[in-house]
């Protein structure tokens, strides 16, 4: 028997498995992968519900023309571990 999933379940498994894979010293990667995973869905979630997130909080804050899901969430981390599309031959050389 399946059981049926929210947006909202998916992205707390995910976050919560950040978080213990953090603490439990496990693979970065993997970690900021799930946590930005959960955070876009977190995100998009708490506007539609306009909810006030701690994204929008943290928007408040930032150095103008920075923007939270270009400049720190989609990071060229994120897309290098996302995206094997735009340059399948690439190397990343600093996490």
């Amino acid at each position: 028997m399946t059981t049926p999933l929210t947006k909202f379940d998916v992205a707390s498994r995910q976050l919560a498995t950040a978080i213990r894979l953090f603490f439990d010293g496990a693979d970065p990667i993997s970690v900021f992968s799930l946590a930005a995973n959960a955070w876009e869905v977190i995100d998009v979630l708490c506007t539609r519900a306009r909810v006030t997130s701690a994204s929008t909080q943290t928007r408040g804050h930032l150095t103008a023309g920075k923007d939270l899901k270009r400049d720190y969430i989609n990071s060229p981390f994120r897309n290098f571990f996302k995206h094997a599309d735009r340059d399948p031959d690439a190397v990343l050389e600093d996490f």
